[in-house]
């Protein structure tokens, strides 16, 4: 993994501790985790991840909070789903894609279920 990469994840680990949620899960929730785990192809994983984020991210929004610190996280993992979702197919088994992936599942898990379970 690269250091920019690597800083961006530990940046957004940090971020996501501060970040105070009211934990509201969506419709599909169990189904997109579910698939998150049974798929073998990182790509379809990869995909499962950000939609899972983004559903996360929409409910929070529906709270009314907005902060500077979840926006600069939002910015972060856009920025990781921009450069993931260009890629070539080998760069999918890579130990940067499943730690991007997984920063996503991190994230939104986060968010899911309270403040303190990073």
């Amino acid at each position: 993994m690269d250091s920019e990469t690597k800083q961006n994840i530990d940046r957004i680990i940090a971020l996501a501790k501060i970040i105070n949620v009211p934990g509201e899960l969506p419709d599909n929730y169990q189904s997109l985790w579910s698939s998150i785990y049974k798929n073998k192809n990182q790509r379809e994983s990869m995909k499962s991840s950000i939609g899972i984020f983004e559903l996360t991210i929409h409910n929070y929004k529906k709270s009314g909070r907005e902060t500077t610190d979840l926006l600069e996280v939002i910015d972060l993992l856009d920025g990781f789903k921009v450069q993931a979702l260009r890629q070539k197919k080998f760069f999918y088994e890579t130990n940067e894609a499943i730690n991007i992936s997984l920063s996503y599942l991190l994230v939104s898990k986060h968010f899911l279920v309270s403040n303190d379970s990073l």
